[in-house]
């Protein structure tokens, strides 16, 4: 044996063989790979006439694969002192989950989405990912990518306006795992995802739509009821600042939700 190479890694269960020669003072008459350094005999089940070149394993794993040489009188190779070792990974990385960071609804100008994929992966950019924005907010953007490498933070600017927003994954054969296996296998779009969590964007503040009580005449101790009708995009569950000034005082009193008594 002179020499045998083959990848440190590789993706299909046929590992390629980039090197494989042997030299003989008569003649090379047969090539074998084992998965043993113990040595085979001539007439042992697999060999070739060529130095074949690639060598199929049993499954998904790490290998030390061993090179032989035979002559015609039947000798073979002393065993080759630098076997090659491959690491066979034959299963494409797929995004898990795409959830939020932050509280929901919110009225912030940047959230955070936490991506993870099933396993350690590189290639992530900003230029993986897109927005989904509701009617109502527009402008919304990805300004980052840090952390990994199975679990990502994705950096979002939420725009203007209200709507909901909701990040997804697309798959360009960009992202691949430590053997090489891009996102979803080979092939652009098969490893998209888009069924990720989605924040609520609510920029539109609440308003006073309108103020309704019947004629009333100031007298001390008794307890008037006002009805304010607030109107919002979402769910009104509050208010604060809500307050009331007599005519002729210069005192302001703060409202409770359910009224004020004037005094």
């Amino acid at each position: 044996m002179t020499a045998f190479t083959v990848p440190s890694s590789a993706t299909s269960l046929n590992v390629p063989i980039t090197t494989f020669t042997a030299s003989d003072d008569v003649a090379v008459t047969g090539y074998l790979v084992t998965e043993s350094f113990i040595s085979p005999s001539s007439g042992a089940a697999g060999w070739t006439a060529s130095a074949p070149t690639t060598y199929t394993v049993a499954g998904d794993g790490t290998y030390t694969l061993y090179p032989w040489a035979k002559d015609a009188a039947g000798n073979v190779s002393a065993v080759y002192g630098s076997p090659a070792s491959v690491t066979v990974e034959t299963i494409a990385p797929t995004v898990v989950s795409s959830v939020r960071v932050n509280a929901s609804p919110t009225n912030v100008t940047s959230v955070d989405f936490l991506v993870t994929f099933s396993e350690s992966v590189s290639g992530v950019d900003t230029s993986d990912f897109s927005l989904i924005s509701g009617a109502g907010l527009t402008g919304a953007s990805v300004t980052g990518v840090s952390g990994g490498p199975n679990v990502y933070t994705v950096s979002v600017n939420t725009g203007s306006g209200s709507g909901t927003l909701r990040l997804d994954i697309h798959d360009n054969d960009s992202i691949t795992d430590a053997a090489g296996n891009p996102l979803g296998g080979s092939g652009a779009t098969n490893g998209n995802f888009s069924t990720g969590e989605f924040y609520t964007i609510d920029k539109t503040a609440p308003t006073a739509g309108s103020l309704f009580t019947a004629n009333v005449g100031l007298s001390g101790g008794t307890t008037y009821t006002f009805t304010i009708t607030f109107s919002d995009n979402q769910a009104i569950d509050g208010w604060r600042d809500l307050r009331e000034q007599l005519p002729g005082r210069s005192e302001v009193h703060d409202l409770p939700r359910t009224g004020a008594a004037m005094k």
